[in-house]
């Protein structure tokens, strides 16, 4: 989630000094990875491991003993809502960045 005006990264307003995450984001392509900068395998292990957590950074979860059915529910109902027009059209209008 950006924590700023979207346009202030392409305007230049603001410069990104690092990513945290496994790879970048395609807008911040010349920005590094924080394991990147690490100087050593141990450093680089261990800031790979802090950045691991981004790829799920809001995770949707049930009870392990929810029945298969209800999970298959459970992830066609969300497959439908990324591609739903409406969704989509209401989170650009936030500058939402959707990448499910």
């Amino acid at each position: 989630m950006e924590v700023h005006p979207p346009d202030w990264v392409k305007e230049k307003k603001i410069i990104p000094l690092v990513q945290i995450g496994l790879k970048r984001a395609p807008d911040l392509a010349d920005v590094p990875l924080l394991f990147e900068l690490a100087s050593n395998d141990m450093d680089r292990q261990v800031l790979t491991f802090l950045s691991a957590d981004t790829g799920i950074s809001r995770a949707l979860v049930t009870t392990p003993d929810t029945p298969p059915e209800r999970v298959a529910a459970l992830r066609r109902a969300f497959d439908a809502t990324m591609r739903d027009p409406e969704f989509l059209a209401d989170a650009d209008k936030s500058q939402m960045d959707i990448v499910p």
